[in-house]
């Protein structure tokens, strides 16, 4: 996607909260909203963009991914 368009914010589920692809997002100058798997508190998380991530996760965009969805089926 990044070679077609420059993005500011990729919004993605639970199946790509790994590290590698937070930092992928982040050093293309984007913002990653992708809800961190398990409930564990924050000193738990593995990860500097894991932490970030959980600190400032954004319910209510995340739920506008729904609009994106809906188009491309």
């Amino acid at each position: 996607m990044l070679d077609v368009t420059a993005m500011q914010i990729m919004v993605l589920d639970k199946g790509y909260d790994t590290e590698p692809i937070h930092k992928m997002i982040q050093d293309e100058n984007a913002i990653s909203m992708i809800p961190v798997r398990g409930d564990n508190l924050i000193s738990d998380t593995h990860g500097k963009y894991r932490k970030l991530m959980r600190r400032k996760f954004d319910e209510s965009l995340y739920h506008e991914r729904n609009k994106t969805e809906t188009i491309f089926l």
